[in-house]
């Protein structure tokens, strides 16, 4: 019996406790590892034998992510790749509980099935985010601008934004309290009690800061302020955004019901 017809057909499991079957086997170096769910991975002898062999569809990430099938950079420079990193944190996001201990906001939040395999997340980031690497820019996966309210990440929901963007877009709900975003109440002795504050990032760039008698009227001069200090960041933004993100961008207004 030849080392082919000796090996092929053993059976192992790896450290994973997943039983893989030898298959394919030319050489020690030159061997196929088969899981009871069909998955095929190249390997050697000695990684079979020892149990060192991944099955790229095992949920390895809060027991729902997995890697997938393809070389993406997991780690690159000694640090976790940018693309890895926002995988791990919308993961975290969604479904780790001791984070939502602090951050209520996300419990009812789902990820689309799609993205749980980090392969198609990462072929998606790229084609969704050609600037995703830029030195220039740091993106956030933003999943409300395209569809107000969505609780889904996924390919058809989320689009990609520069930082400063989804700060600007961010409406505090659970810091603001009982009045409407960007209004507060300054003092009880004053004809003009309530406040509407915009701020703005850069140098140069002082908060926008005014009194009003009413909620309503601070609401509405701040709805125009936000707009105006908005659009004029998108513009700057521009060619970092797709074309759907940037007429969304256009498109965003303030809710007092938000």
């Amino acid at each position: 019996m030849n080392k082919r017809q000796e090996r092929e057909g053993t059976r192992v499991q790896n450290v994973h406790g997943e039983w893989m079957t030898a298959a394919d086997y030319n050489n020690s170096r030159d061997m196929f590892a088969v899981f009871d769910n069909g998955e095929r991975t190249h390997t050697t002898w000695q990684n079979f034998m020892n149990g060192h062999v991944r099955n790229a569809f095992t949920p390895s990430v809060m027991g729902l992510g997995y890697l997938g099938k393809g070389n993406y950079p997991t780690i690159k420079n000694g640090q976790a790749d940018k693309v890895y990193a926002l995988w791990l944190n919308m993961l975290t996001r969604t479904y780790n509980s001791k984070f939502h201990k602090f951050n209520p906001r996300y419990e009812d939040c789902e990820i689309d099935p799609v993205w749980l395999n980090y392969s198609t997340f990462y072929e998606d980031v790229q084609r969704m985010c050609p600037h995703f690497y830029d030195e220039d820019v740091q993106y956030e996966l933003d999943k409300d601008l395209l569809h107000k309210g969505n609780r889904v990440y996924g390919p058809n929901t989320c689009c990609f934004l520069p930082g400063e963007l989804n700060t600007i877009l961010l409406q505090a709900t659970s810091a603001r309290g009982e009045y409407p975003v960007g209004v507060t109440l300054y003092t009880q002795s004053s004809i003009n009690p309530y406040r509407a504050t915009i701020s703005r990032s850069g140098a140069g760039k002082p908060k926008l800061v005014k009194g009003f008698p009413t909620i309503e009227e601070a609401f509405v001069w701040y709805c125009a302020q936000k707009k105006v200090y908005l659009l004029e960041r998108v513009e700057y933004w521009r060619k970092y955004l797709t074309k759907d993100a940037y007429m969304a961008l256009l498109r965003w207004e303030p809710c007092i019901d938000d």
